[in-house]
């Protein structure tokens, strides 16, 4: 009887630190998709400020 309580105690050991396992997996794709997301949107925006720093230039040149 004392073995089956000890080794209930190790599973649900297991079990609790499985889950912690997954949570931190799931907080870091989380994390890794906004840092995705927000250097996206960066780019974008300095693409798209880029190309109006080019059209005022090359209307200069003309």
């Amino acid at each position: 009887m004392e073995k089956l309580k000890i080794k209930e105690e190790v599973l649900n050991k297991r079990i609790i630190e499985s889950f912690i396992e997954i949570d931190k997996i799931k907080e870091q794709k989380v994390v890794s998709l906004f840092i995705k997301i927000i250097v996206a949107a960066t780019i974008q925006e300095f693409y798209e400020k880029g190309n109006k720093i080019s059209e005022v230039q090359s209307d200069w040149t003309e």
